[in-house]
């Protein structure tokens, strides 16, 4: 099973402005931190995390990418796991993933070098998506 969480990520050139020019979104979105963290690595904690933990490969690397349509890049979150989560488990997920787009691993992501130096990749969080139902998460079988 795979699941991938994914929202919506805002750019910000080094004096704070919102970045919509496509040219450099494009650009950006195959940023990679440099840490490149695995989000497994920090799950667990209750039994319901620890059951979760267990359940998942060692998965949930931060990627970016930019659609065709869209103003706005994608953050999103992908899963390996050994079963298929409940639908608790699954919204428990989706939630730790919000915490680390905002508060741990997606917190502060900055392009360190090139022509973007200082650039910010900043998720979303679920206040400034604005909608019930985010992060919005895809099951894929197989």
């Amino acid at each position: 099973m795979k699941y991938v969480i994914w929202g919506w990520a805002a750019v910000f050139d080094p004096d704070g402005h919102e970045v919509t020019d496509r040219t450099i979104l494009s650009a950006l979105s195959s940023f990679v931190d440099a840490e490149d963290l695995y989000q497994t690595d920090y799950i667990g904690g209750t039994e319901q995390e620890d059951a979760i933990a267990a359940a998942l490969e060692r998965s949930g690397h931060i990627r970016f990418a930019l659609l065709p349509g869209e103003d706005r890049l994608r953050v999103r979150s992908t899963f390996f796991a050994r079963r298929r989560l409940t639908g608790q488990e699954l919204d428990c997920l989706r939630q730790d993933t919000l915490g680390q787009w905002s508060d741990g691993m997606g917190e502060c992501l900055f392009v360190p070098d090139g022509p973007y130096r200082n650039y910010s990749l900043q998720p979303l969080d679920d206040h400034e998506a604005a909608d019930p139902d985010y992060p919005f998460v895809e099951v894929i079988d197989g």
